[in-house]
């Protein structure tokens, strides 16, 4: 195949990805897979508070698996738990335990679609050591089951 010939290849593929796309995002029966973003609440946060938040949140993202302990993450934030969770929830609009769940279960999504590992594997490996609680967050995080949320990509592999 000439270069040419593939160049435009590549963009009618592109053009046709980007069109699909476009039907999906305006089609009445589209469910997102994303969290939602988070509306500001124009609430002011100052600047050492932003810093507090960003070590909590960086630690959470890097540790994420491990069981969090809210005074764990005060200590590293050089607050008080009570403090933690009130600048934590100021900053990011959401509770230390929500930003959480939503990371695992975030991380648990990316797992799901590569269909490498079964989903008790996947519960453990984003922090869950219970499969049933798993479900449970999940289905409340995305309204569905990881194994309903897996159908959704059938040839990801």
């Amino acid at each position: 195949m000439p270069c040419c010939s593939r160049r435009k290849y590549r963009w009618s593929v592109f053009l046709l990805l980007l069109s699909i796309l476009v039907e999906i995002a305006h089609s009445a029966e589209a469910k997102s897979l994303a969290s939602l973003p988070l509306e500001s609440k124009t609430q002011p946060v100052n600047p050492a508070d932003c810093d507090r938040s960003e070590r909590v949140t960086n630690w959470l993202h890097n540790n994420y698996a491990q069981q969090v302990s809210i005074t764990e993450l005060a200590k590293l934030a050089c607050l008080t738990p009570s403090a933690l969770c009130r600048v934590f929830k100021r900053a990011t609009q959401m509770t230390v335990g929500d930003y959480t769940t939503r990371l695992r279960i975030g991380k648990a999504c990316a797992l799901l679609i590569e269909r490498r590992h079964a989903i008790s594997y996947i519960a453990g490996a984003v922090g869950y050591s219970s499969l049933a609680n798993f479900n449970r967050h999940f289905r409340a995080e995305k309204g569905m089951t990881p194994r309903e949320f897996q159908k959704l990509f059938p040839n990801s592999r």
